[in-house]
């Protein structure tokens, strides 16, 4: 991953590959900045924003019986240099919406499945969140075609 990442730092492929590899190492405060780099790197990028709301949900409900409901519902939280952001669900729907993705496997896959066409952009992400595992980020090998790569998934 390392080299991978020297010579397409500025793939958010890569950076989401990355991202899930620290979710996998439980390193989750790691993983979660990833995840947000890939989402700001290619904000048009699907899949990414896909595995940030299954990473979001998975950690919320892996707190949440420690957290009231109001603290559960801001867990995720993003640092970058700026003033502590915490971010609902809701809120990262919405960003997602502004962005308006097009492309990555995993959201191709659900936006072009039969009966999904006319979708809303939070029901695909909805959709194709449900494709990811909420234990490492791993795509369900299930959801896709054999004729589909998974290999940068």
């Amino acid at each position: 991953s390392v080299d991978a990442l020297n010579q397409c730092k500025n793939d958010a492929r890569v950076v989401l590959a990355v991202a899930r590899l620290f979710w996998r190492q439980r390193r989750f405060a790691t993983a979660r900045e990833w995840l947000f780099r890939a989402t700001e790197m290619d904000p048009h990028f699907g899949d990414a924003w896909a595995v940030l709301l299954a990473f979001q949900r998975a950690h919320n409900r892996r707190h949440q019986a420690n957290l009231s409901a109001t603290e559960a519902s801001v867990l995720l939280h993003v640092d970058d240099g700026k003033e502590d952001e915490r971010i609902s669900e809701a809120q990262l729907i919405s960003r997602c919406c502004i962005a308006e993705p097009s492309h990555g496997e995993l959201w191709h896959f659900v936006s072009g499945s039969r009966g999904n066409e006319l979708l809303s952009i939070a029901d695909t992400l909805t959709r194709a969140a449900g494709f990811v595992s909420p234990l490492d980020g791993a795509i369900s090998r299930l959801a896709l075609p054999d004729s589909v790569s998974i290999r940068a998934l």
